[in-house]
């Protein structure tokens, strides 16, 4: 009986004692969804951990634990957890495969990359970039990166911004090290601008590039907040704290100061631009007002007034959508044109294609912004973010949504100001390659006035750090020899034509050579890590149609090590100069891989003028049409235009008072009519060396290009073309009657 009565003792403190370990846990699992739905993700993460560990293996934690991470870019604890998710969870949740997605991308895994983002609507064309990510590998021979003595270990630096002499940039680093300054997201301090006054006073080194997961135990590593989330709720409690506010800043030339403003602004202030035209800055800021303890501030932008290294009269932009009814909508990461008439930013409002879509506003003559418009060019399903106008309006921002390396990349836009102010107009986007964009995040990229030199962020170590960069384009000569297929002799005289393959399947037209005495040609204008066609053009045959031979080079170090820029070609050489002048090479410049082979007919007699060498009126269409017979340009000729003929001197490109006449009325035509343009055709006789012919033909364009430009005309205006002796009017080789082939042709056009 008193066994019976113990034993039932043991039973009911058992029961009792897995009571309390069961509201223990069940305590831990609500005090974690309580941080998780206040956005404290630090805290919510180190609790759904503490859950996890007592056994309880629920999917549903999990995917939060996942969640935590992933929105403080934890990147590899986020992959931890989202590996472990089951099939099932994954199978109906597209926002758990394209989170998947990228963290393949991350690791430069592309192929799972592309099964988990296959099928997700609006992002067929990232996974197509994910298929051809060699493609966004090339040219980085072109960019040096460094990393800069601003940055710190503990804290994130982001959003450079270049202002006359000084640069500003985001921190995260606690101003006063208190507990205010600290926010619930990652446990990280509040962002504020730094700056220093002369930005010749960083330091920089070159930073190997390597990938993260290459880096060793002493790269960097802190917590950080995804960059466009509001991040800002305040931490409950000291216990997640980080441990160390320490500086470990080396080499400091002078201590950054903090940007000061009028008007004290709490909470986040991020991302500046900035226009110096208009002596005004742009910044993220978070609402002011007071806000329910379990939900986001929201972000705004701020506009204030520049006056010196001070900033004055802070106020919110009137930037609200007006059928906007979500608070929670925020405008963020503006960019201001240099003259301050248009300002691009950042939302993630109700009606876009996904995530934070890209919007753009106007100034009024009266102060006042206009509605934003949707920029649907360059909006996808994913994030377009930080964005920047570049002193001669250039754009660029960054997307996870584009085809790209994984991550946000940085795209660059050219933009074009319409007339009649209707706004901006945005040309293609094109793809800033590695080592400026990695797998990771890469954004905020900011150009200096020379354009060759800037800054951008990446987390690629670890960590939001700022780079410097520096772009220089190098070139790699291609060469080759041509010999008699019949008697081994090396052929000279012979035209030879570089073709860029472009990435669309097109070829564009890069530089056109003679062969040499020796039958050398060599092209100084190719470019690492391309691939090309070169053309040799043969000896036209009876029926006037040229044969040309086709040869595919590559710069990549591969196709460099296996001979494939450099090559020997053996066809019949010409047997006289006189066959040589009727060689004939096509002006193309965009023409398909599969027309390479096309053969081409140009005939001459179009160009015959009549004998008094005067200017007259022609048929300007039938001469686009015979020059450019193979070409994808949009030519036409306007209903008023004229054909314009100058004519030189033997060995000369000096202009006769009759040639300055001529060129003084096209001046003046070109002024009254801001939207035609002109092509120049460039030409010589018969007499002398072929490649040196090829050079005067050239110097007789760009000198009538210069006289033109001189009278203040636009050079973009005029295009050049030049062919030395390959389509003479006079076929004799005397002096005298070889004169009207000493020649350049000026055709107006519209494009």
């Amino acid at each position: 009986m008193l066994t019976r009565r113990k034993n039932w003792v043991l039973f009911l403190a058992l029961l009792y004692s897995m009571g309390l370990n069961a509201q223990k846990i069940n305590n831990i699992l609500k005090q974690a969804n309580n941080a998780y739905n206040d956005l404290e993700y630090y805290n919510a993460a180190k609790l759904y951990e503490r859950y996890f560990e007592t056994g309880k293996k629920d999917q549903f934690v999990v995917c939060k634990l996942a969640d935590c991470y992933w929105n403080m870019r934890q990147y590899s604890k986020a992959k931890k957890w989202y590996d472990i998710l089951s099939t099932d969870l994954l199978k109906n949740n597209d926002t758990l495969k394209k989170r998947k997605a990228e963290l393949y991308a991350m690791q430069s895994d592309y192929k799972n990359a592309i099964e988990y983002l296959s099928g997700i609507e609006g992002y067929q064309h990232r996974t197509n970039g994910f298929k051809k990510i060699t493609d966004f590998l090339k040219d980085s021979s072109d960019w040096s990166i460094n990393y800069l003595n601003i940055n710190t270990q503990n804290y994130r630096e982001f959003s450079p911004l270049l202002i006359g002499k000084s640069i500003i940039w985001s921190s995260n680093e606690p101003v006063n090290k208190k507990i205010d300054d600290i926010v619930g997201w990652d446990a990280n301090g509040f962002i504020h601008q730094k700056y220093l006054p002369f930005v010749s006073s960083i330091v920089t080194r070159p930073f190997p590039l390597i990938n993260r997961e290459d880096t060793n135990s002493s790269t960097k590593k802190k917590v950080y907040a995804r960059v466009f989330s509001a991040s800002d709720v305040p931490i409950r409690s000291k216990g997640y704290m980080t441990r160390s506010f320490s500086r470990t800043r080396s080499n400091k030339i002078q201590e950054p100061l903090i940007l000061q403003i009028s008007k004290r602004l709490h909470y986040n202030v991020a991302h500046a631009t900035a226009s110096e035209d208009a002596s005004k800055m742009y910044l993220s800021v978070n609402d002011q007002t007071k806000q329910l303890k379990s939900s986001a501030r929201s972000l705004g932008i701020v506009e204030a007034d520049i006056m010196g290294e001070y900033l004055s009269n802070p106020n919110f932009l009137p930037l609200d959508f007006i059928d906007s009814v979500d608070n929670q909508e925020m405008v963020l990461h503006a960019a201001i044109n240099p003259t301050g008439e248009y300002l691009v930013f950042s939302s993630n409002r109700t009606g876009g294609k996904g995530g934070f879509d890209l919007y753009i506003t106007k100034r009024s003559l009266d102060g006042m912004w206009t509605r934003p418009e949707s920029l649907e060019f360059l909006n996808t399903a994913g994030n377009e973010v930080f964005s920047t106008f570049s002193y001669n309006n250039e754009f660029y921002f960054s997307s996870d949504g584009h085809p790209g390396l994984g991550g946000l990349d940085i795209y660059k836009v050219k933009t074009i100001p319409n007339a009649f102010g209707k706004g901006l107009q945005f040309d293609k986007i094109e793809y800033l390659p590695y080592p400026i964009n990695s797998s990771y995040d890469d954004f905020s990229l900011v150009v200096s006035k020379d354009q060759r030199n800037g800054y951008f962020t990446s987390d690629r170590f670890g960590s939001d750090d700022i780079f410097s960069f520096e772009y220089k384009p190098k070139y790699i000569p291609l060469s080759g020899t041509v010999i008699d297929s019949a008697d081994g002799a090396r052929v000279s005289g012979l035209p030879a034509s570089l073709y860029e393959l472009n990435n669309d399947g097109s070829l564009l037209k890069v530089d056109s050579v003679i062969t040499d005495k020796n039958g050398k040609y060599t092209f100084i204008n190719a470019r690492p890590n391309k691939d090309y066609f070169i053309k040799l053009y043969e000896p036209t045959s009876k029926n006037g149609d040229p044969n040309t031979v086709v040869l595919k080079a590559s710069t990549e170090p591969e196709g460099i090590q296996r001979g494939l820029a450099v090559a020997t070609v053996q066809f019949p050489k010409p047997n006289s100069s006189i066959e040589q002048s009727k060689l004939i090479e096509t002006s193309t410049q965009s023409v398909r891989e599969n027309d390479v082979n096309k053969k081409i007919s140009i005939e001459n007699k179009g160009l015959i003028v009549n004998e008094k060498f005067v200017n007259r009126k022609f048929n300007e269409q039938e001469l686009i049409n015979k020059y450019f017979k193979d070409r994808s340009l949009s030519l036409k000729s306007p209903a008023d235009s004229f054909y314009a003929i100058v004519y030189f001197g033997f060995d000369k490109y000096s202009f006769s008072s009759m040639a300055m006449r001529t060129l003084d009325s096209v001046v003046a035509h070109m002024k009254a009519n801001p939207d035609d343009r002109l092509i120049l055709f460039g030409h010589t006789d018969a007499i002398g060396n072929v490649n040196y012919n090829i050079i005067l033909s050239k110097n007789r364009v760009k000198a009538t290009k210069k006289y033109i430009t001189s009278k203040g005309i636009d050079d973009t205006r005029i295009e050049l073309e030049y062919f030395g002796t390959k389509f003479p009017i006079e076929k004799t080789l005397s002096k005298e009657s070889g004169k009207i082939n000493r020649r350049v042709e000026l055709l107006l056009f519209k494009k």
